[in-house]
């Protein structure tokens, strides 16, 4: 079978536990634990003259030289048939963090007969002040992780994001990026990879109006969130009230159906303060002190905005009116012009409309605040009304998309955290390390590479490898 050559596809090998033992036993593959190490061979330390700790240890005539999948024939990286790859870190504080080296050393020979080597007796202790080491993996002595033996299977990766869009996302409309998306995705499905294709702009996003939409709306009809219907436009209408105000939903329905009374609403506010400003007299057992006052103020006073708040109500009688009737041009304009009060960039420190209710004498809100309020309402609706949005995924916060952590890798693509991956495309990725290996990169979030050319793996010149330690 002839080799496969491609540019979006490339073989590679994941590591996986075996076991994690504490016998003696030479293994092909190893994390943590005492090296194989020639006596005659300088244990590396770093430029402080400190022992650097064990890492791991691959014999590369234990490793795969090639990958068949489906009707394919992938080599790996061309490198020496034998030897064997010692890893040493910087593991103690913050020191890869920092920037301190790793060496990498490779002997030639047969490191079988060899004896198990100790680290020196001045390695410095692995403790809870090493940031990316994984407390349960250090071994009793403390000078070195446990020994964890690995088991190596191979696997077809492909880069995280499509090569051919790099340097043209600035430049496609969102339609071409679609069409370019779904022809990378056609292409890795020709090697057996499927990957999630993204879906086609909604057409809300292609209205004239959407150029007038503030960004925190606007990036919800680019995602298909915010559907023009009316019982979208009531559900975001209830939840600004409700954000604002924290009113009792059997409140607004009443004020919906009678229409906005502002005595009886002035009246049901006051009560409110009056309830709150009971509450902080029992926590605190005084009227008068300073800590009293500011605890009110901050957090008992709810946010007021009357101007907001009666328009909000005046768009949730009128939807529930209009129920299913089609919304007219004129219609959208005037509640993306609601929407935009609220966003206005010169309205983040204007006071917001409501002077006082005579209970704190500068009960304000700003309209930064107002906003954020607001923006809360529809990151709320994006992923409690899935129904309005079946087929669209929320994307909205902190969500990586991975819920499991990788495992070690050798060779393939890096995964992309920043930019790391993309930069070393013409390297080879020695070896990456999330999980699995004694290292925990939870704290930080972050994922380790080292890259060598492929010319240096060839000829065995571990002296000159790129280290990358990227977080999100």
């Amino acid at each position: 079978m002839p080799e496969t050559k491609t540019d979006i596809v490339r073989p590679a090998i994941t590591l996986k536990t075996e076991s994690l033992s504490t016998d003696t036993d030479w293994s092909a593959l190893v994390f943590g634990g005492a090296p194989n190490l020639s006596p005659e061979v300088n244990w590396p330390r770093g430029d402080d003259r400190v022992p650097l700790h064990f890492f791991a240890q691959f014999d590369l005539s234990d490793l795969p030289t090639t990958f068949r999948q489906k009707e394919h024939l992938f080599e790996m990286p061309t490198r020496p048939n034998g030897g064997t790859v010692f890893v040493f870190l910087p593991l103690t504080e913050d020191g890869l963090i920092a920037g301190k080296p790793p060496v990498f050393l490779f002997h030639a020979g047969d490191t079988r007969e060899l004896p198990l080597r100790q680290p020196p007796a001045d390695t410095p202790e692995l403790n809870e002040f090493a940031q990316i080491v994984d407390l349960a993996s250090i071994s009793p002595c403390k000078k070195m992780l446990k020994r964890r033996k690995m088991i190596a299977e191979t696997c077809l990766t492909h880069f995280d994001v499509n090569p051919l869009l790099l340097n043209m996302r600035r430049v496609l409309s969102p339609d071409e990026m679609y069409e370019h998306e779904r022809a990378y995705a056609d292409e890795l499905a020709a090697y057996g990879i499927k990957i999630d294709v993204p879906l086609p702009r909604p057409d809300a996003a292609r209205e004239a109006l959407f150029d007038k939409m503030p960004r925190l709306m606007a990036k919800h009809v680019e995602k298909g969130h915010f559907q023009w219907s009316w019982e979208y436009i009531f559900e975001v209408s209830r939840r600004i009230v409700l954000n604002l105000y924290d009113m009792p939903i059997r409140e607004i329905e009443r004020q919906v159906e009678r229409g906005n009374d502002s005595p009886r609403y002035f009246r049901f506010i006051e009560r409110k303060i009056g309830k709150r400003r009971q509450q902080a007299d029992v926590m605190f057992n005084t009227r008068s002190s300073l800590w009293h006052w500011l605890f009110f103020r901050d957090f008992y006073t709810p946010p007021f905005n009357l101007g907001i708040d009666h328009a909000a109500l005046r768009w949730m009688r009128y939807a529930k009116m209009q129920r299913d009737r089609p919304l007219t041009e004129e219609v959208k304009e005037a509640f993306v012009s609601f929407i935009s009060s609220i966003d206005r960039e010169e309205a983040f420190d204007e006071i917001a409309d409501l002077s006082a209710f005579f209970i704190v004498s500068n009960n304000r809100f700003t309209g930064w605040d107002v906003r954020m309020k607001v923006q809360d309402v529809f990151y709320e609706l994006a992923e409690d009304r899935k129904d309005m949005h079946p087929d669209r995924p929320i994307a909205y916060g902190v969500n990586f998309g991975r819920d499991e952590a990788l495992p070690p890798q050798l060779f393939g693509f890096g995964h992309l955290m920043q930019h790391a991956a993309e930069k070393h495309l013409d390297k080879v990725l020695l070896l990456q390390c999330e999980a699995d290996c004694g290292l925990d990169f939870r704290q930080v979030s972050g994922i380790l590479q080292f890259w060598i050319d492929a010319d240096d793996l060839a000829n065995a010149r571990f002296d000159n490898i790129i280290t990358t330690l990227e977080c999100t």
